[in-house]
């Protein structure tokens, strides 16, 4: 096969051959949003806490409790104002010797 042949071949091909088209910057978009790059389709982990006085069960989740851990020692327990009440709210323990 000559050079030329071969070059007219390729152009051939390329003239009938399907060419993909460039994806449009929305379409772009879309697929990387459908990914969830924020991290929204993720589940959000609640911690229950129950009041001293009115024993209403409240869930809070768990990246709020880091937040008012700041100023704790460790091994302090946080407590939280209860919506319903005003009483305090205590993390609630699955065993009671915790």
């Amino acid at each position: 096969m000559v050079l030329y042949e071969f070059v007219r071949t390729k152009q051939l091909s390329l003239l009938f051959g399907k060419v993909p088209k460039k994806k449009s910057y929305r379409q772009r978009m879309i697929e990387a949003f459908e990914k969830d790059p924020f991290g929204l389709n993720e589940p959000i982990e609640l911690v229950s806490f129950v009041c001293t006085k009115c024993h209403e069960i409240d869930e809070v989740p768990a990246y709020l409790i880091g937040k008012f851990m700041v100023d704790k020692k460790q091994g302090e327990e946080v407590s939280l104002e209860c919506p319903k009440c005003n009483g305090e709210m205590f993390q609630t323990r699955n065993n009671p010797s915790e």
